[in-house]
């Protein structure tokens, strides 16, 4: 066919038609140019058409009046006998549903969009946040699983509000609508679980999880298309050209005009179409010859796989056999190892060609089970080999253990028989308790068979003892070694273990009986002495009795009483006394104490006796608590005057205390030095004369007791209640002491240091003078020895102070480039020894002094010591400066850097002794010294002396030392 005629049939087939082609127009049928699915009131279209099937689907619902569900469940009912049990309805009850839900999904695959609302309104909502959210105004902005999506017109915090569907492919629990920021997003806020093709008015739940809100309401908005207003008018929507809608009062030249551009738009649309549909027309045919030409590579790739499957499968097969033959054989035992082994070499001719590329895994594989197989089996052998000689050897280990328990056993039975005869003497000795009660002497008749008794009881313990301490020594070689188990025989009782229980039956019932025994004698001993006692002390009470009952008629009458009373507690018995005693040791009929009461009237004497005391302890009490309290009002005077000087004290010991001069530096610099020390003579005497008032208090507060006079008796009371005064006043007076003694640790302390710094400054000085003479020394390029020399003028061997005190004022005293260096503080000096190497870093780098004619000669006695003249040796300590090393260098032999030989590294913290320089080196510019490795303390000198001479070194003097 021509592509017109093609193109005919494809307009038909997809509705191939510009939209607003009207209907009826430029010789096309009524409805031909139409777009199937194409609704005018919203200018959408499906593109595609309904088949056939559908078609006669929707022309049997129509006839019938109902849907596609409907008309099933109407059959349904009409049908009782297809009625099956409740069980089976709810079957189809949820195979309905599904079936509803599919149906749904089907009509969403083509939608109806004519239905569609172009907005709506999100009213309601309980949440707070959320409401804040979704309520607005919606409108619709595209398709998402075939359903509408809105947007919000406005967003949120810059985020926007969308509502969409989402079908079943992640699950039935998160198919429904939702709201959220984005379609298909993590982050939702609610949530409706039906399945409409538009979205739900009311059941939503907020949030998505929770409970449905009843009053979030959405209401559709409807606004109608251009399309649709030119349908509703009867004209035809001019698309794409704004501004040309035909009038109803245009001339017919005007409507000429109008239809003839529109017949160009249409005729220019229509080729734009041809050529659209030839081009998708080539595209088809060739994506036909790429898919016939993909169909035949797959064919034969299929095919090439199968056969690879095949050949897989054999292969696979054989080796499963052989593999299983393996398998036993690495299971066998010595008595089926040949007949698998020769088995193995069988399935191996069998199958081994048939495994193919696995042939020589198969082959490595099997010989690795054989030879593994045969190492297990020899392993097995010898073990079994070993265990028999095991076996024997624990026989004959058991033979022996059974015959020393044996000898054992025998031994600990010789042993029981002497502790068995001892406890049945024993039990002889205690015997029956004999009746001692009418003997006169019954304590003596218990202790003597009590002594019996005990040595019996003695020996049966001791020899009880012997027989546990032999099972406690022998117990673990007594036990049953344990017997050889017959295989198919119950087994034996052991001899052994049933002597050693006989055996110790007899040994524990040795010891718990006579233990027992000992016990129960001990018990009734116990029991016959306090009724020997009681009776004894009824006895002595009887006797007692008799001896004031003196008319012999079994009571004591009131006379009597009276006299107990005076003979044995020497007192007087009155009638109120005698009228309590007779009130409760009297019974009623009776005309005195009868001997069974006669305890209760001894009582009510004792205690009206201690009564009396009593009353006399308190008198006494009270006439001593008159006196002291007549002490204490006397020395609360005395303690009152003696808080007025204590006052006194404390003012005398602050004002010293006030007076010390100050330490810190600071404070010193302020004050000159005379002040300084007259203010410390003024701190120590004011110190000396609060320590004398202090203890004039003290003495006045030892002797605040005296002159109290008391009762002898009431001597030591007033002593404990004036001490008792005196401590506190004490206590606070020895405070003073301690403050005092501060004091004066104060000012001997800053006498230390001013004696400590004039040395300091001494020292400092002396380190200037060596300074400057090593300055001269060097500029006049001569050696230590010759500048000695140079000073010495009479040439004695030693300079005096003439002779030094004359170099240094003729020497140049300005410091021109040398850094300042203290001396080194060797064994052997003078100063060494003296605690100054201790106070250096308390000099400045760059002290200076003015070498006055007494300062110069302080230095000379300083350096001397006790002689009157410096000696060459102490000069050259003098003189002697030492360098400490900071970072690595090389020492060379000559002042030259370039070309001199390098003797050896330097490392940091070693140090020298300075022998000549520094020299600059010109070639480098650098500054060298001339130095030798010192040997002081094992070759390395005090850190403390040096720490602060390696901190100044200059940069110049850290590279290099020669």
């Amino acid at each position: 066919s021509s592509p017109r005629q093609s193109y005919g049939r494809y307009r038909q087939m997809y509705g191939y038609a510009y939209p607003g082609f009207p209907a009826g127009a430029y010789g096309y049928p009524p409805g031909a140019g139409a777009i199937p699915g194409y609704d005018p009131s919203t200018g959408l279209a499906t593109g595609g058409s309904s088949s056939s099937k559908e078609k006669k689907s929707s022309q049997k619902d129509s006839a019938v009046g109902f849907g596609y569900g409907a008309s099933r469940d109407k059959k349904r009912d009409a049908s009782p006998k297809d009625k099956k049990s409740k069980k089976n309805a709810s079957k189809k009850e949820e195979r309905s549903s599904k079936k509803a839900k599919t149906s749904k999904r089907a009509s969403a695959s083509s939608p109806d969009r004519s239905t569609w609302p172009e907005g709506l309104a999100v009213t309601g909502c309980k949440d707070k946040t959320v409401k804040k959210i979704i309520r607005g105004n919606f409108n619709l902005a595209g398709e998402n699983h075939g359903r509408p999506f809105y947007k919000r017109d406005e967003q949120f915090e810059d985020l926007n509000v969308m509502l969409y569907f989402w079908d079943a492919r992640d699950g039935d629990d998160f198919c429904g609508w939702w709201f959220g920021p984005k379609v298909g997003g993590d982050q939702v806020w609610a949530f409706q679980p039906d399945e409409d093709l538009t979205p739900p008015l009311t059941g939503w739940r907020v949030p998505y999880d929770g409970q449905v809100d009843k009053t979030l309401v959405l209401k559709p908005q409807e606004t109608m298309h251009p399309r649709a207003k030119a349908a509703a008018a009867g004209q035809p929507y001019w698309y794409g050209m704004p501004g040309m809608e035909a009038e109803p009062h245009m001339s017919e030249r005007q409507y000429q005009e109008l239809m003839r551009i529109h017949e160009d738009q249409r005729r220019k649309i229509e080729e734009e179409n041809l050529k659209r549909f030839e081009e998708e027309r080539k595209r088809q045919e060739e994506a036909k010859k790429h898919e016939e030409q993909l169909r035949k590579k797959r064919q034969e790739e299929a095919k090439r796989q199968q056969e690879l499957n095949e050949k897989r499968a054999r292969e696979g097969r054989a080796l499963f056999n052989i593999r299983k033959v393996l398998t036993k054989v690495q299971m066998a035992g010595p008595e089926t190892i040949e007949a698998l082994e020769k088995e193995l070499a069988d399935i191996l001719t069998q199958e081994l060609e048939a495994t193919g590329s696995q042939k020589s895994v198969a082959k490595m594989e099997s010989d690795s089970a054989l030879e593994q197989a045969k190492k297990r089996i020899e392993i097995l052998n010898e073990a079994k080999r070993k265990a028999q000689e095991k076996k024997e050897e624990d026989d004959k280990k058991r033979q022996e253990l059974e015959a020393r328990a044996k000898a054992l056993l025998a031994e600990l039975d010789t042993l029981l028989g002497p502790a068995e005869v001892a406890l049945q003497k024993l039990q002889e000795a205690v015997g029956k308790p004999e009746e001692t009660k009418d003997s006169p002497d019954q304590v003596q008749l218990l202790d003597a068979r009590a002594e019996s008794v005990e040595s019996a009881w003695k020996d049966s313990k001791a020899l009880a003892k012997t027989c546990m301490d032999f099972l406690v020594a022998n117990g673990p070689e007594m036990k049953d070694p344990g017997s050889v188990i017959v295989p198919g025989q119950p087994a034996q009782p052991s001899e052994i273990k049933q002597t050693m229980t006989k055996l110790l039956a007899r040994c524990n019932e040795c010891t718990r009986t006579t233990d027992s025994l000992i016990a129960s004698f001990r018990g009734a001993r116990d029991a016959g002495v306090r009724r020997a006692v009681a009776d004894r002390q009824t006895k002595q009470a009887k006797t007692l009795f008799e001896r004031y009952d003196k008319d012999g008629d079994g009571l004591l009458s009131e006379a009597e009483v009276a006299a107990f009373a005076k003979g044995e507690l020497q007192m007087s018995a009155s009638e109120e006394l005698i009228s309590k005693i007779w009130r409760c040791a009297v019974e009623d009929k009776q005309n005195g104490v009868s001997f069974e009461r006669f305890h209760l009237m001894r009582v009510k004497l004792g205690s009206d006796k201690e009564l009396r005391r009593d009353g006399l302890r308190k008198l006494a009490r009270e006439a001593k608590e008159k006196v002291l309290a007549a002490v204490t009002s006397k020395l609360e005077v005395k303690v009152q005057a003696m808080e007025h000087s204590i006052d006194g004290v404390e003012k005398a010991v602050t004002k010293t205390e006030n007076t010390v001069p100050p330490l810190s530096r600071k404070e010193r610099a302020q004050l000159s030095r005379l002040e300084i020390m007259q203010r410390l003579e003024d701190a120590q005497a004011m110190v000396e004369a609060a320590r004398e008032v202090a203890s004039s208090v003290l003495e006045r507060i030892s002797a605040i007791g005296q002159g109290v006079d008391v009762e002898a008796k009431y001597q030591n009371d007033a002593k404990e209640l004036s001490a008792k005064f005196r401590r506190p006043l004490e206590k606070r007076v020895k405070r003073f002491d301690l403050r005092l003694q501060r004091a004066w640790n104060l000012c001997a302390r800053f006498r230390g240091e001013d004696a400590h710094r004039e040395k300091v400054e001494l020292h400092a000085a002396r380190c200037f003078a060596a300074k400057i003479a090593r300055q001269h020394l060097n500029l006049k390029g001569i050696s230590v020895e010759e500048l000695f020399h140079s000073i010495d003028r009479d040439g004695d061997g030693g300079i005096d102070l003439q002779n030094f005190q004359s170099f240094f004022a003729s020497i140049n005293k300005e410091i021109k480039e040398e850094v300042f260096w203290f001396p080194a503080a060797s064994d052997d000096n003078q100063w060494a020894n003296s605690g100054m190497p201790d106070v250096i870093n308390e000099i400045e780098e760059d002290f200076k002094c003015d070498l006055t004619p007494e300062l110069l000669a302080q230095i000379f006695r300083y350096t001397a010591g006790s002689d009157t003249k410096i000696s060459k040796e102490i000069f050259c300590m003098f003189m002697r400066a030492y360098y400490k090393v900071v970072k690595e260098t090389s020492m060379t032999e000559d002042l030259i850097v370039n070309g001199s030989p390098t003797v050896r590294q330097v490392k940091p913290d070693e140090v020298f002794e300075l022998v000549e320089g520094p020299e600059r080196e010109e070639l480098m510019k650098v500054m060298r010294v001339k130095a030798k490795p010192s040997s002081s303390r094992n070759g390395a000198p005090s850190s403390e002396l040096f720490a602060r001479c390696s901190s100044g070194i200059p940069q110049s003097h850290q590279k290099t030392a020669r």
